[in-house]
Parts: structure tokens; sequence; C-alpha cells
């Protein structure tokens, strides 16, 4: 009697296919996107990921890339921006990144987050960002300072975390975890939690370097970003987590702050 092999189809190693689409065969850089989405799947956090952006190749394509699904969300690069292996700087007069990821079709209203790894001290522009209506209305968006951290916490319309900082380098987090609940995180230490209603997701894609006011970018950036993502909201827990995730992914490529 003839047997049926039944063939189960697998999906493949994302950090595979990410090293293949960037271009990158460096062995410590290989070593440290593989350990970094074996450590995400661990913990649980690879789930609630929708982007992101591991800086590492040294170069725009290479750059570009979501680790998450390299068919999604592939930044497009404008204006003045230096790529290297620490990451990406921008000049903070006109370059930016469109990650093409519209909140609106692709995150939840009471369940955001967006961390940022900066590794620049300085006090000028957006970080990141978008807006769905005037005055600011349906805001996501981030301009971390060494004075202070000045955060729209995810789906908001006025509120804002503004707390003291001390220093624009390290990895920073803001999330919101539900309809009132947001937070935000510097390296292991969270920051402060705050009280504010979700508002309607932004219908623009959410810009790096700078703020999408409406479609337009809106006043520029100039920290060197190591790391980025976008994503479901994070506890307590998971934020810290995923920053000693992160820090020992910058660590192993010599780049941590």
């Amino acid at each position: 009697m003839r047997k049926t092999l039944k063939v189960v189809a697998f999906g493949g190693d994302p950090a595979d296919a990410f090293l293949k689409a960037a271009g990158i065969t460096d062995s410590t850089i290989t070593s440290a996107v593989k350990t970094l989405v074996r450590g995400l799947q661990a913990d649980g956090l690879w789930s609630k990921m929708k982007a992101i952006y591991p800086m590492v190749g040294g170069n725009a394509n290479a750059h570009s890339y979501n680790l998450k699904d390299i068919t999604k969300f592939q930044i497009t690069w404008s204006g003045g921006l230096t790529h290297s292996s620490t990451g990406v700087l921008p000049n903070g007069t006109n370059g930016y990144g469109n990650t093409g990821l519209t909140p609106s079709l692709s995150l939840l209203q009471n369940s955001t987050s967006v961390s940022f790894y900066s590794r620049t001290n300085t006090n000028t522009g957006w970080d990141f960002g978008s807006a769905g209506g005037s005055s600011y209305s349906n805001i996501i968006a981030g301009n971390i300072r060494y004075s202070d951290i000045y955060f729209y916490p995810t789906n908001d319309t006025t509120y804002n975390i503004t707390v003291y900082n001390g220093s624009g380098l390290g990895y920073f987090i803001q999330s919101r975890t539900g309809a009132s609940t947001v937070s935000a995180f510097k390296n292991s230490s969270k920051l402060v939690t705050g009280t504010s209603p979700s508002a309607s997701l932004s219908a623009y894609p959410i810009f790096l370097f700078t703020f999408n006011n409406m479609g337009s970018p809106f006043i520029y950036g100039n920290k060197e970003c190591a790391f980025f993502s976008i994503g479901d909201g994070l506890s307590d827990t998971e934020a810290s987590n995923l920053y000693t995730r992160i820090q020992t992914f910058q660590t192993s490529l010599s780049r941590q702050v």
C-alpha cells in the first residue's frame, strides 16, 4: 500500500528574510538580529509588534526594512540623512523617513506603543509622529529632549506627557494600554503614568525624524536613531523586557548608550 505523505509548510525565519533583503552578511550583525528575534519571541513581544526597524547594515536600503515583515511598512527616506553602522542620523532640516504605517489602518485605538533608541543628546525637533486633524488632534508623537520628554501618548487630542529627563540619550517608550491609561519609559525606568481618554486614530502615516502634520513634515529632529518600533500597548513588565532585549542588541553591536 502506498503511503501518502502530508507536507506541512512552515513560515520562513523572519531574521533570515530580513538579513537577505537588507543584504547583510556580517556575522556580528547576523548573530545580533537572530538573538533579538528569538528574545522578542520568548518574551511574547514579537506578536505585539507591527514594525521593527533595527537600523543595521549601514546604508539606506538596509535601514528601510521592517524586521517583523519585510513586505510591509518599508521606510521611504527623504532629504538629508547619514546612514552608518550606528544608525540613521537626520540633518535636522529636511531629513526624515515615511514608515508607511497608518495608525487608523494598522493600530488599535486603546493599545499602542512606539519606541525610539536615541544616540544624540539634543533638544531639537520631533523624533516621530502623526496627526490626523486640525489642532494636532488624533495625535501620536514624541519629542525626546535633554531638558525633558514631550510625548503625545498615542491616539490623543490634547493631553501630553512632559517629564524632566536630564539626557536625550537612551531607549524611550511611550505606551497606551487602555481607553485612558498612558505611560512613558526611559531605559529600565518608568517615568510617568497618566490618564487621558483616547481619540480616533490618525489617517496619516507615521513619520520618523519629524511629525506628519496631515501629510506634511513639521519641525525636523536631529537625533541618531539606532532602533525604532511601533506596535500594541506594553505593560510595565513588557516595556522593561523590551528595554533589556534592545540594550543587549545594541551592546552586541558596540553602539549602546
